[in-house]
């Protein structure tokens, strides 16, 4: 079996998208892991992206709802149901994982059990990247690039971070575009949920895991 999953979801994001499947690649020369690539609706030029990376990453898996809305929560079911990995890791199509990000998260459910990682995320604005970035950057030139940025948002989200695991109910909300949990206890995002931030509260999953079986409320 898989060590991971990692479900990418995307919509017509196509040069973030190919970032991080380029970094992704670089990884999987030390973990064994698949990528499932789930299109919320964009139009043929992502997977323009995804025939351009078959070739750098071995098990990379391409699927396509309709576009209907902001499904962002029924765009993780599917990769949810198509996962073979022992760990589901969760991560938008805008974001660029640091070096061992996926080795990161199958570790820490090997030593916490039964639960589920939430993360989060710094931000970088576009026109810090990609006016500096060719056509087909190294992922050591993408993370580079990233960390000359990031520095003067990291104050300001390490607060956030510390102010939220401190609050009187930090489980109420979940960042979704970072997080996992093991396959065996997957549960499934609302797919009724439709627009951005509606599938961060607990409303947005529903009581049914994989199989069938139900979860405690």
């Amino acid at each position: 079996m898989l060590e991971a999953s990692v479900i990418v979801t995307t919509y017509r994001q196509e040069r973030t998208l190919s970032y991080l499947l380029t970094c992704l690649a670089q990884d999987q020369a030390s973990r064994r892991f698949e990528v499932i690539v789930v299109d919320d609706g964009s139009p043929v030029s992502t997977w323009k992206v995804i025939a351009t990376h078959a070739p750098r990453l071995r098990e990379l898996r391409y699927v396509w709802q309709p576009n209907r809305g902001y499904r962002a929560g029924q765009a993780r079911n599917l990769g949810i149901r198509l996962a073979r990995g022992q760990v589901l890791v969760f991560i938008d199509a805008d974001m660029v994982p640091l070096p061992g990000y996926v080795e990161a998260h199958v570790e820490w459910h090997r030593a916490h059990p039964h639960r589920l990682f939430s993360g989060n995320r710094l931000y970088c604005a576009d026109d810090d990247i990609f006016p500096f970035l060719g056509e087909a950057p190294t992922a050591a030139e993408i993370r580079a690039r990233l960390q000359m940025h990031i520095r003067n948002s990291r104050p300001k989200e390490e607060r956030n971070r510390l102010a939220w695991s401190r609050s009187a109910s930090p489980w109420k909300a979940i960042f979704a575009a970072d997080m996992s949990m093991e396959s065996a206890d997957a549960i499934e995002f609302n797919p009724l949920l439709v627009g951005w931030g509606n599938w961060r509260y607990p409303s947005a999953t529903t009581g049914n895991r994989r199989g069938g079986r139900k979860s405690r409320n």
